[in-house]
């Protein structure tokens, strides 16, 4: 997420746990009602192989290697959050539906984690229903919006 001219980028996922605030997202099995779509959860049984502490499932990733149509889940543990990315196809707590990029021009200063949520969140609102295939109203799952921090998002200048 990050270029020469500094991140403006964010990320929508469609969460199946409310709790999570990441990226786009949505939150349930109803994600079952896309057609021609890979669902949001799998049949019960299928998992990821687990890689580090039990109870965490996925490969962990940085949560700014995220991409379109990737599946994650998000833990946390203790101070720490962990974000490891599963396929698709097994289960999974949140995946990219969309990336979006922030229309302010380079040079300007970072415009607080409030203003990019809230820009965020009225995008991904509008793109949720062509992932899903309902309108959000009608949906199990919810959205979040994983934002860049102000380090990312201000050219380095170097």
């Amino acid at each position: 997420m990050r270029d020469r001219r500094g991140t403006r980028n964010l990320l929508c996922a469609a969460l199946v746990c409310v709790a999570l605030l990441v990226a786009c997202s949505d939150e349930s099995p109803a994600s079952d009602a896309r057609a021609g779509a890979a669902t949001t959860t799998a049949a019960s049984g299928a998992t990821a192989p687990a890689t580090t502490a039990p109870g965490i499932v996925g490969d962990p990733i940085n949560v700014y290697t995220l991409a379109l149509g990737d599946c994650f889940n998000r833990y946390e543990t203790g101070a720490d959050m962990i974000t490891t990315r599963v396929p698709c196809a097994a289960e999974h707590k949140g995946e990219v539906f969309a990336t979006l990029t922030h229309p302010s021009p380079f040079g300007d200063p970072w415009p607080g984690d409030d203003a990019l949520q809230r820009y965020g969140l009225r995008l991904c609102y509008q793109n949720f229903e062509s992932f899903v295939g309902i309108i959000y109203e009608l949906s199990e799952l919810g959205i979040g919006v994983l934002t860049p921090p102000q380090a990312n998002w201000e050219d380095a200048k170097a």
